[in-house]
């Protein structure tokens, strides 16, 4: 690619070559823990583990009626994992709305564009003169 002006920027016809080369400023963001995680973090706990021995003792002496507490325990272990994977949920899509837009200079004019429309071959001023990024 030919050197860039810097106060012409690049010409839409670079810009487009650059898309076509696939050399576009995309990344992706992870917002919070994966599902798996998420699961995992709420089942493996000391008081889950705790009730799960307790559960296990109860059964061994066979008090069965007085196992019925692991119901509420599953059910609050679900609940759990329910809000927090939904919580992620809305937090991705709250993330996705909030793009920032940045100002570059193309074909001689200040535009304003969303950041995966950057394209990655470039040009930096630095002390030591232009450095192509």
């Amino acid at each position: 690619m030919n050197k860039v002006n810097m106060t012409e920027g690049l010409s839409n016809a670079e810009v487009e070559e650059q898309k076509r080369l696939g050399n576009l400023n995309i990344m992706t963001v992870k917002v919070g823990n994966s599902n798996k995680d998420i699961i995992i973090k709420n089942s493996m706990t000391l008081f889950n583990l705790l009730n799960l021995v307790l559960a296990v003792v109860l059964f061994i002496i066979g008090s069965y009626k007085n196992m019925l507490f692991i119901f509420s325990i599953i059910s609050n272990t679900s609940i759990g994992i329910y809000q927090e994977i939904k919580a992620k949920r809305i937090i991705e899509k709250l993330s996705f709305l909030k793009q920032d837009k940045v100002e570059v200079i193309r074909a001689g004019e200040q535009v304003s564009i969303e950041k995966e429309e950057l394209v990655l071959e470039s040009q930096r001023k630095t002390r030591h003169g232009v450095k192509r990024i």
